[in-house]
């Protein structure tokens, strides 16, 4: 009997979303990445990609040759929504996706103040927190009440009633530098009217830009009839006008950082640029002597420009020896064509004066290809 999915199980649900996520952003599903995922048999794979077949007729087209199945331009998702996050995370985790929020600091307490002000969030209760204003005395203790945790894109913040203050008041997380146990709250405090009260910010391109700018402003937050309407809460108004740039109801804030000065910590110098040029010349070469090489040469060459990127400068992976490893794989890649590959010698002629390295006045050969592949 051959294996069957049952789409109800949540495990097959999942490799059914798989499925679809790999033929929508990659364009192309084998049973070779079922297989490497969720490390089910090829059989179950097989069963796994003909039930979304059915599941979604005229999504993927099968290519006999290749042995896989492709994504067709007009496909449409029946699992969700695709998620460009999740994408990224997912197919892009090898250097190809950054975010500038890994650059930027954490900006979060303790895990033992956290966890005391969630527990106070979840239970209803008050929690003193030694907190450091920046308008009022530093590292004071306030007795509060928080009732909701609200992430403004770059810090947490907790919503809740100051009894010190008597006053619903945003702490910031990050500022707060001790927490004790939370308690039992007998007082009840008033509505947050700043929490209840719904606002609609309207905004629309900069007068000043062009009409092409402005088109594409517009088309980048996607307006409609070139204006952007957001409803939000009074209290989170002002957090919403920073991420757009806007100026508050009170005017610009007082800034809590100023840059000093500006260092470039790391460059590309002329020496390297010509060997990374040069790689791509060896490689093109390559590739046309040897057709078969050309997928693991070129992935080849993206990761010796991700590792002169990150450490230029390093005395333990020199150019010449990323420039070595390029041409070794090449070089082992063929033997395993040796009914495709030409002569020895020809590869040799061809690709010999390209792994000249200019040192100062003298001109030697950086690599030279030996009788079993390429040598100091």
């Amino acid at each position: 009997m051959g294996n069957v999915t049952n789409e109800a199980n949540w495990a097959a649900q999942e490799r059914l979303r798989f499925i679809e996520r790999c033929a929508w952003w990659r364009g192309v599903v084998n049973r070779k990445d079922l297989v490497a995922v969720f490390g089910v048999s090829m059989a179950q794979a097989s069963a796994d990609i003909q039930k979304y077949v059915e599941q979604n007729a005229g999504s993927m087209v099968y290519d006999v040759k290749g042995k896989k199945y492709d994504g067709v331009a007009g496909m449409k998702c029946v699992y969700g929504e695709p998620d460009m996050k999740q994408a990224c995370q997912m197919w892009l985790g090898d250097g190809r996706y950054v975010s500038v929020m890994d650059v930027l600091p954490l900006r979060m307490p303790t895990a033992t103040v956290t966890r005391r002000v969630i527990m106070a969030v979840l239970r209803g209760l008050k929690v003193r927190v030694q907190y450091d204003s920046l308008s009022g005395s530093r590292s004071a203790w306030r007795e509060i009440l928080p009732v909701r945790v609200v992430n403004s894109g770059l810090r947490y913040h907790v919503r809740a009633w100051c009894f010190t203050r008597g006053d619903w008041r945003d702490f910031v997380l990050s500022r707060m530098r001790d927490a004790e146990m939370p308690m039992a709250c007998t007082e009840v405090p008033p509505v947050d009217e700043a929490w209840e009260k719904m606002v609609e910010i309207v905004v629309q391109p900069h007068s000043e830009l062009t009409t092409e700018q402005q088109d594409g402003v517009a088309h980048d937050f996607a307006m409609k009839k070139g204006k952007l309407r957001l409803q939000v809460r009074a209290a989170l108004e002002v957090y919403v006008r920073a991420h757009l740039g806007l100026k508050t109801a009170e005017g610009d804030a007082l800034p809590l950082l100023e840059e000093v000065e500006k260092w470039i910590v790391r460059g590309v110098s002329e020496r390297e640029r010509e060997f990374f040029d040069g790689w791509k010349q060896l490689l093109l070469t390559a590739h046309r002597l040897i057709p078969s090489t050309a997928q693991i040469s070129f992935s080849h060459l993206r990761r010796c420009e991700r590792a002169r990127r990150h450490a230029p400068m390093s005395p333990y992976l020199s150019t010449d020896q990323r420039r070595q490893t390029c041409l070794r794989s090449m070089w082992l890649e063929a033997n395993h064509h040796q009914a495709s590959r030409p002569r020895p010698s020809r590869i040799r002629r061809r690709l010999t004066p390209l792994l000249a390295v200019r040192r100062g006045s003298r001109t030697v050969s950086g690599l030279i290809l030996g009788g079993n592949g390429p040598s100091r």
